[in-house]
């Protein structure tokens, strides 16, 4: 398995699961579109989709609603299958660590993480994030400046 970071929006709703031997996790599937100057053969943006699950996230079930913007990190792995017409497709699966949501509407796009949580063994509660300082609060070094000329080396 490889380490992905993926930026998309969420499919559908997620989904609180239980796996065979009892251990619950949270799935939803999401797009990650292509941004450059070509085009699918019809002619539309081409979108990868990715199988989200995640066993350390499931308080975050309710927020991780359709269309809501996220970043996803975790584990991937690819697997070949045939879809329902029996064309082989690729289907991409990540096993998440770290699941953010995005803030798209900001000037610079920034992460928000008012509801992120890592996974347990990096931190083990929600915290909201701090609040950027202002530029008066900003430190701004002075420049020095050199008053004899003696100390240069050339």
């Amino acid at each position: 398995m490889r380490t992905i970071e993926v930026i998309g929006r969420i499919a559908a709703d997620a989904e609180r699961r239980v796996s065979k031997n009892g251990r619950e996790y949270l799935s939803f599937r999401m797009a990650n579109n292509e941004y450059n100057d070509e085009k699918g053969p019809d002619g539309k943006q081409k979108a990868y989709w990715f199988s989200i699950t995640s066993f350390n996230h499931i308080p975050m079930t309710q927020y991780l609603t359709k269309g809501k913007p996220v970043f996803v990190r975790g584990n991937y792995s690819d697997r070949v299958y045939q879809n329902r017409e029996g064309n082989c497709e690729i289907g991409r699966d990540i096993i998440a660590t770290e699941i953010s949501f995005i803030d798209f509407n900001s000037e610079k796009a920034q992460t928000t993480q008012p509801h992120s949580v890592p996974s347990p063994t990096t931190q083990t509660k929600m915290e909201a994030p701090k609040p950027k300082p202002t530029t008066s609060e900003l430190k701004v070094p002075q420049a020095t400046t050199v008053e004899d000329d003696d100390d240069l080396p050339f």
